[in-house]
């Protein structure tokens, strides 16, 4: 019995302390200015509360969706409209990112979407606005 109740309260412990790090690095990617790489070309993410808009082809393209964060790793994208991008996404199609990794500046998030599958991405935070 004291065998159970001290790794218990170890298990509980390191979790613990492990939120509390990582809550640190995850206040950092809910709102800012953020960067990832996708097919050799720079992705550009201006987050807001409500927004998330990627910007990409210097400029002339962009992905506006709708953001909703449903927990402190998880949030619900809903895309709203593209200008000159093209892809598999129609208006009100959703996407789950979920953070599997958040280190110093930069995060590793997996994007799953029903009409264009799953990606696992490495984003750069470029700038941030905690909460």
């Amino acid at each position: 019995m004291k065998t159970i109740l001290t790794v218990l309260f170890s298990s509980l412990f390191l979790s613990f302390t492990a939120s509390s790090q990582s809550s640190e690095c995850l206040d950092k990617i809910k709102m800012g200015k953020f960067k990832y790489m996708a097919s050799g070309a720079v992705i550009e993410i201006t987050r807001t509360k409500t927004k998330q808009i990627e910007t990409f082809n210097n400029g002339k393209s962009k992905v506006i969706s709708k953001i909703k964060w449903i927990s402190d790793t998880e949030c619900i994208l809903t895309f709203e409209k593209e200008i000159n991008a093209p892809g598999c996404l129609k208006k009100g199609d959703k996407m789950k990112m979920t953070i599997l990794e958040c280190d110093g500046n930069e995060y590793l998030v997996s994007v799953t979407s029903e009409n264009c599958g799953d990606v696992e991405i490495t984003v750069m935070i470029v700038s941030n606005k905690s909460k």
